[in-house]
């Protein structure tokens, strides 16, 4: 039996482009904002994921929380985001970053009039896209079941953060 003789120093180019146009993507409509899955955990084997946030005029996107295993970089396309970084606000442009280290306290929300698109970056991403879905299921169900809310946070690497008085 002849062995197969390996190069390795070679690279083995196999990888292809994925483009994604502005508007595809998986759409989930939570209340009267968007989640647009753009680049997903299957995609780059978890390691990114990308999502375009569409929040309706005075519409919360998460509450002050953290994450223990995840980055997270917020960069504003339209309108202006509220970003609440554990005890200070900030009024996010279109054009700005926000960039969410691990072990970071941060919410944020569109406290304005007019609509808010915001990319969203996790890395690694954890099957993020998980979190949406559950998401949508979870608010939409009558009556509100806290302790679901709590258990999709915590599976999905959201840790909750109260205010101490």
């Amino acid at each position: 039996m002849q062995k197969k003789n390996s190069d390795y120093l070679r690279d083995e180019l196999k990888g292809r482009p994925q483009i994604i146009a502005p508007d595809n993507g998986e759409r989930i409509g939570i209340h009267n904002s968007n989640v647009l899955l753009k680049i997903t955990s299957a995609m780059t084997n978890d390691q990114f994921g990308v999502y375009q946030i569409e929040l309706a005029p005075h519409s919360m996107g998460a509450d002050l929380h953290y994450h223990r295993f995840m980055e997270e970089l917020f960069i504003v396309v339209s309108g202006n985001l509220t970003v609440t970084a554990k005890d200070a606000q900030h009024t996010a442009m279109p054009g700005t970053m926000v960039h969410i280290p691990k072990f970071t306290v941060h919410g944020f929300k569109n406290d304005t009039d007019s609509p808010v698109k915001v990319l969203l970056f996790f890395n690694p991403s954890m099957g993020r896209e998980g979190f949406f879905k559950g998401l949508k299921q979870v608010l939409e169900e009558k009556p509100f079941d806290q302790s679901r809310f709590e258990q999709l946070y915590n599976k999905y690497d959201s840790v909750p953060y109260k205010v101490k008085d």
